[in-house]
């Protein structure tokens, strides 16, 4: 086969054998591989034997054995389209594999025909180290439509799980009548297959709570080597044979002949029938059977014949007593397909999938291969029981020289909506060939014309972190989606994704609907029972409680069934224009259908509204263009006006509002700002930076520790002293290490709510009228001791609700985050008698961008409000850029002055609300009990 340019190319690139070229290493093999063409194995049983050294030997690559947990955390996913849900990484891998071997490859599903809502997946576990592991196989299972899962290694099946065998691979699910749970695997007893492996099954009676020890469908030997099995389950309840299990695989024997055989269960699995010939010897290479019950009980079986390098042709057969015989003659479904092998990827060059629509029996095939010199997935049909078949379309819309591997299919039971998933590589940069996602395409007339496709990852995975073989670097050959049963449900699409750096299964539903509006989302989000309930995924519904309707979730592109928190909206104030404007940005997608209307009503008092004043403008109050984050409208702020709120309106529903209000110019102000933390030296000590806004200001600063003993704080900072000095004028300081040694009083204290000191504390403390700018003030001990400190600023005038007066703006608290009570928090009191917009920021990657050491490498932000005498939490933030207010965040930022956090892996955290007034704090710690140094930040956003 000659290779097209570009694959060869990027076979160069990536340091592999072009397409077309394969190494085989003989000595050792067992017999009945000595002579066989390793493309033509399954993955499973290609990877183990390459880890045992054969064919060229399994290598892993560094990134993949040194690759850290979270590889993308912090890294925004993409937007991804409506009809696409939730990308669920089926974490975490089983603690039982070996750190070295936590990879999964080949996935599998199934839907139950019982009972539409359960899903069984199940995947390949365990990644191979040089020189070869133990594998298992791995299952997943679903009661809800694959929003949630729970996991586990099939019980009793390698030594992993308590099994008697070595090694389990090329895993199959399927469920049947009754709800029982099938797994098929193929096994070994002596590691490298030498015993030439064992089909086995797996049963679940209960729902995969527990399983049978597995049953023995079909042995190997050292001369008959075993590869390639499949599963099918008749669950069409009534026809001959329901619920009977099939079983089909290759036997390779060592005159290298491939024989497709098959066996039959009555008994649930427990005992099954003389394996039979599918079809006779012909001394071709036969490979890759998918058998299908059809809607008559009859048994559709597929799969390819005559392999060679370049080609190999498809075939078919039908069983009329449900795999019992089968007919001599097979019928040719392709007679030649030119096939595609990625230069980089063991892309399962020979796999094909078939699917059969539940209700007219119309069969399925897909596959991937060449066209002309360009990878393309291809579908065929037969609507007779697969006597004839239609000719193969290009399905799949990969621009050109972009390779495509592993396709899978699935249609809906009247056979008109049909899905394909793949693997595509658009996504890489230029000149690159790293990554992977996986795509759909779907057709909603049978297969006659088919969509654009339609990207189902949120990330795009790094394959060269799976291991690495002489085929290329291996995700595996199964690969599967599963359609919908009824209507409000979507496709569940199976897939192995790298994101947190090595390859997990994952699973993505997303909805077969023609156009990306509100009842495809809502199909992609939420179970079936949920779907048909208005009062859980209706427009007017918040079922996660975060005050944001569903509608307003799916505008926005937020989650409805996790609470988001932060504004969705980045403000633009300008009070001084004439008349005073008020702009409002957000992020949002437009209803498919055009449903969706926009409209904003203000309001003085919150209980009054009208439509706003809308300043006419180039940026329409409606956006167009969808999915740009450039919905935006500007308000004129008429006299008395502070409150601002958006509002839905559609064809198909009421009129509905979004949670959120939008304040402007209030009567709310800063009045108390704090910062407690560890007091070192050097670097390590309590530094807080604050900003006062306006004019000249009366404020009270203080450096607390023994005060804090008495209030349950273990080992507090024994002599605290404040040096404040204004930012960029180190000449210049303010000193106190005693409070009762400044004008600072006791009546003050309690007039602006401050804790009381005793007189001969050792706590400081200054007051004085301050210039309008940033100011810094230190915390440390008088002897250099070490302990927890308390920095606290208040504004210290009369009236310091009054709006028209000088404000404090900002405050910043830099210090060394440890664990328990050793982390960082800043704290805030919000007083006046409306909302105040808060920008909260913990920072510490970034530090490191401005020369500090000893960062807090990922923190987490979380804040409180104190209720009475409990602090309840409000919202949290782990990652800024993974927030579903981003855009907000940054542009807010940018308008008030705080410096740029850092992209790409925003690990810095961040929440951008609107609260009442009330006293808060904000709390920093680091994921996963990790400590270093970190800054929390507390910004006035009005």
């Amino acid at each position: 086969m000659r290779a097209p340019a570009f694959a060869v190319l990027a076979a160069v690139t990536a340091g592999l054998s072009p397409a077309g070229a394969f190494a085989s290493v003989p000595s050792g093999l067992p017999p009945a591989l000595r002579n066989a063409n390793p493309r033509t194995l399954s993955s499973g049983l290609y990877l183990s034997l390459a880890a045992d050294g054969h064919f060229g030997g399994l290598v892993m690559p560094v990134t993949a054995r040194t690759a850290a947990a979270g590889t993308n955390k912090g890294r925004p996913p993409v937007t991804l389209d409506a009809r696409v849900g939730d990308n669920v990484v089926l974490d975490p891998d089983p603690s039982s594999l070996p750190a070295i071997q936590r990879a999964q490859a080949e996935p599998h599903l199934w839907r139950s025909a019982a009972n539409p809502e359960v899903l069984a997946g199940t995947f390949q576990e365990g990644r191979y180290g040089v020189g070869g592991g133990a594998l298992d196989c791995g299952y997943a299972i679903s009661s809800d439509g694959g929003i949630s899962w729970t996991r586990g290694l099939i019980p009793n099946l390698t030594a992993s799980s308590g099994g008697a065998y070595l090694r389990g691979t090329d895993p199959v699910a399927a469920i049947d009548l009754n709800g029982d749970i099938y797994f098929l695997t193929l096994v070994t007893a002596q590691g490298a297959f030498d015993d030439g492996g064992l089909v086995v099954i797996s049963r679940s009676t209960d729902g995969g709570a527990s399983f049978s020890n597995p049953f023995v469908i079909t042995a190997g030997s050292p001369t008959r080597m075993l590869d390639k099995e499949f599963l099918a389950v008749n669950d069409h309840a009534g026809t001959p044979h329901a619920n009977r299990l099939v079983a089909t695989w290759t036997e390779i024997d060592s005159d290298n002949n491939y024989d497709l055989y098959s066996a039959t269960s009555d008994t649930a699995g427990s005992a099954w029938s003389t394996p039979v010939l599918i079809k006779p010897r012909d001394n071709l290479i036969d490979q890759a059977t998918q058998p299908f019950f059809l809607p008559d009980g009859s048994l559709f079986v597929a799969y390819i014949a005559n392999l060679t390098d370049t080609t190999f042709r498809i075939e078919c057969k039908r069983s009329t007593d449900g795999g019992t015989t089968y007919p001599s003659t097979a019928t040719v479904v392709v007679p030649a397909v030119q096939m595609w092998t990625d230069p980089s990827l063991r892309s399962g060059t020979f796999l094909i999938t078939a699917w059969v629509a539940r209700d007219t029996g119309t069969v399925f095939l897909t596959y991937a291969a060449l066209a002309g010199s360009q990878p393309r997935v291809f579908v065929t049909k037969s609507m007779n029981n697969g006597a004839t078949w239609s000719a193969p379309v290009a399905v799949s819309d990969n621009p050109a020289g972009i390779s495509v591997v592993n396709a899978a299919i699935a249609a809906t039971p009247d056979g008109q909506r049909v899905t394909v998933t793949y693997y595509d590589k658009r996504n890489n940069a230029a000149g690159a060939d790293t990554v992977v996602d996986l795509y759909s395409n779907t057709s909603f007339d049978g297969g006659a014309s088919w969509q654009p496709g339609v990207r189902l990852t949120e990330y795009s995975s790094d394959f060269h972190l799976a291991p690495l073989t002489d085929e290329g670097y291996m995700l595996g050959d199964y690969q599967a989606v599963v359609p919908p049963a009824v209507d409000g449900q979507p496709a569940v699409a199976i897939t192995i994704d790298a994101r947190d750096g090595n390859p997990d299964p994952c699973t993505i539903r997303y909805a077969l609907a023609s156009t990306a509006g509100f009842n495809g989302w809502r199909a992609a989000r939420f179970s079936l029972a949920d779907y048909g309930n208005a009062a859980v995924s209706g427009a007017l519904a918040d079922p996660d409680g975060d005050g944001i309707s569903n509608a307003a979730e799916y505008f926005h592109q937020t989650n409805p069934r996790s609470a988001d928190f932060g504004s969705l909206f980045e403000t633009t104030p300008d009070y001084a224009a004439s008349p005073a404007a008020f702009g409002v940005s957000y992020r949002y997608r437009l209803d498919g259908d055009n449903a969706f209307r926009v409209r904003w009503e203000s309001s003085a008092d919150g209980n009054s509204w009208a439509p706003a004043d809308i300043i006419p403008g180039p940026t329409p109050e409606n956006p167009v263009t969808p999915n740009d984050n450039a919905g935006a409208v500007d308000f004129a702020v008429a006299a008395g006006v502070r409150l601002f709120r958006e509002e839905f309106s559609t064809d198909n529903f009421s009129t509905i509002a979004a949670g959120e209000v939008l304040v402007a110019h209030t009567d709310a102000r800063l009045v108390n700002v704090s910062a407690r933390g560890q007091v070192k030296t050097g670097a390590s000590q309590l530094i807080a930076g604050f900003v006062v806004g306006g004019g000249n200001k009366n404020i009270l600063v203080r450096g607390i520790g023994p005060a804090l003993g008495p209030m349950g704080i273990a080992d507090p900072v024994p002599d605290p002293q404040i040096s404040l000095s204004p930012l960029g004028q180190p000449g210049t300081v303010f000193h106190n290490d005693t409070w009762a040694q400044s004008d600072a009083t006791a009546e003050l204290f309690a007039r602006l709510g401050a804790s009381a000191l005793p007189a001969d504390s050792l706590d400081a403390a200054l007051t004085f009228p301050l210039l309008p700018q940033p100011y810094t003030a230190i915390v440390s001990d008088t002897a250099g001791r070490t302990g927890i400190g308390l920095a606290e600023v208040y504004d210290a005038d009369a009236a310091p609700g009054d709006p028209t007066r000088p404000a404090l703006v900002n405050l910043s608290a830099r210090a060394e985050v440890g664990t328990g009570e050793n982390i960082l928090i800043g704290g805030f009191v919000i007083a006046g008698t409306q909302p105040k917009r808060v920008l909260l920021r913990a920072v510490g990657p970034t530090l490191a961008d401005q020369g500090v050491t000893s960062v807090l490498a990922d923190p987490v932000l979380k804040l409180f409000r104190r209720v009475g005498s409990d602090n309840q939490l409000v919202a949290s933030n782990d990652d800024w850029q993974l927030a579903p207010n981003a855009v907000a965040l940054s542009g807010t930022a940018d308008r008030i002055g705080a410096f740029d956090l850092r992209t790409g892996t925003g690990r810095d955290a961040a929440l951008l609300l609107t609260l009442a007034p009330g006293i808060y704090t904000a709390q920093v710690s680091g994921a996963n009990d990790t400590t270093g140094i970190a800054l929390v930040e507390i910004y006035d956003a009005d």
